[in-house]
């Protein structure tokens, strides 16, 4: 399956295929079983996997063109992904290593690597920092209304108004048990 992956990835960059391609993904991504029983209810699930997709694919997009609209603009959707639900938040040292690594490794050469692992710190930070400004309301809306810009997360680091240290291990040990029976 990652041999498609790729080859799909590679076939949907080529000029004039864009469209196709986006209807193609659209509507793989309708007929999957998940996508329907999340879609009837008030859940941040499908959101996030959207903005972490078309942030993602914005940036292979930049890597191949290498406009700094793309690189931007798969910040601000990674912000966008990150804002929406806490597990986002995985997505950008993801995104980061890839930008490193593609900058720093895939392109590197041995006479200018200094130049281009300057580059790839940049581009990291850049997409980062896009990023980390899209997502700041709402964790400070959290730190506003909870006292804790992780809440319900990190209670134990950052405090909170809500949630005392005994309730947040009841609530981990309760995750951790899910689906074990106990």
């Amino acid at each position: 399956t990652a041999h498609h992956s790729r080859l799909c990835a590679a076939t949907c960059l080529r000029p004039g295929l864009f469209v196709s391609c986006l209807l193609l993904s659209s509507v793989i991504f309708l007929t999957l079983p998940i996508v329907s029983v999340f879609s009837v209810s008030a859940n941040s699930d499908l959101p996030l996997a959207f903005f972490a997709f078309v942030s993602f694919y914005a940036l292979i997009v930049w890597m191949k063109d290498g406009k700094a609209f793309w690189l931007a603009l798969s910040g601000f959707l990674a912000g966008l992904a990150v804002s929406t639900k806490m597990t986002g938040l995985a997505i950008i040292p993801l995104m980061g290593i890839i930008l490193f690594f593609h900058d720093g490794v895939i392109k590197n050469s041995v006479h200018h690597w200094q130049q281009k692992v300057r580059a790839a710190i940049a581009h990291s930070f850049s997409f980062a920092a896009i990023a980390f400004i899209v997502a700041l309301p709402a964790y400070l809306k959290n730190f506003i209304y909870a006292g804790n810009p992780f809440y319900p997360f990190l209670s134990n680091i950052f405090g909170g108004y809500y949630l005392s240290a005994q309730m947040v291990a009841s609530v981990v040990d309760a995750v951790r048990a899910y689906g074990t029976g106990i």
